[in-house]
């Protein structure tokens, strides 16, 4: 998600009341930049503390090495349970089974929504928005530790395939009002 997409960065169009609220409470950046743009070598890098080009991680769909120190790794030595909950995009395109990179629960999105959790997967029977599901994974996650813990989030949406978000939110806001930022052409899809 772009930091200008929040009305409390300044945009208008959007209604951000928690994130709004967050950022006043909190610490709100204004200026941050990241070491690459790209999902998948993004993600390493965030978890690894690490550049892209010394995990491997330069590009979308690798499989980053089970060699990589996390900070879930970290954390679980420090007696932290962990969990990372949403999009993973780590383990390359024909990766089978996913792996854990330190967490000791990880709810993920592929397709179908599953949570990973000490010892295998459990498929989710509501096959709602993601990020609905995401949440109240990440919700039972919290309900569930039983000593000090952290929880990473990454929602999958704003993110491609755009057609997941439930109908309700389409009726949110009137496309013909919307200000798109000058780089962004005024295409349907748009």
């Amino acid at each position: 998600m772009r930091a200008r997409d929040m009305a409390c960065a300044g945009n208008a169009d959007v209604a951000t009341p928690n994130l709004d609220r967050l950022a006043a409470s909190g610490l709100h950046f204004t200026n941050a930049t990241s070491c690459i743009l790209v999902c998948t070598p993004a993600r390493a890098n965030l978890l690894t503390g690490r550049f892209p080009l010394t995990t491997g991680m330069f590009l979308n769909d690798l499989r980053m090495s089970t060699r990589e120190r996390t900070i879930a790794h970290v954390l679980a030595e420090e007696g932290y349970e962990t969990a990372y909950v949403g999009k993973w995009h780590l383990d390359g395109v024909a990766a089978g089974r996913s792996r854990h990179r330190g967490h000791d629960v990880r709810g993920m999105l592929r397709g179908t929504p599953c949570l990973l959790a000490r010892g295998g997967y459990a498929a989710d029977p509501a096959r709602g928005c993601a990020t609905d599901w995401e949440t109240d994974t990440a919700l039972s996650c919290i309900d569930g530790f039983t000593k000090p813990w952290a929880l990473m989030l990454s929602w999958s949406t704003p993110h491609n395939p755009y057609h997941q978000l439930p109908e309700c939110w389409y009726r949110v806001y009137d496309p013909e009002r919307l200000k798109l930022p000058p780089n962004t052409s005024d295409m349907p899809e748009n």
